[in-house]
């Protein structure tokens, strides 16, 4: 017995919209940011410490 999957080859997206743009723009930055938080919270906590 063969099971057969079908599955559209490409996904079409306008990449040229404006809202996709800077939602990817912003999607991309958000890693880093939350890196960052987190380490300055590391750092803050750390100061808070030693004082």
């Amino acid at each position: 017995m063969n099971i057969l999957l079908l599955v559209k080859d490409s996904v079409v997206v306008d990449t040229t919209q404006l809202g996709y743009r800077i939602g990817y723009t912003i999607a991309s930055w958000i890693p880093f940011l939350i890196i960052a938080f987190i380490v300055l919270m590391i750092i803050r906590k750390r100061y808070r410490l030693n004082e």
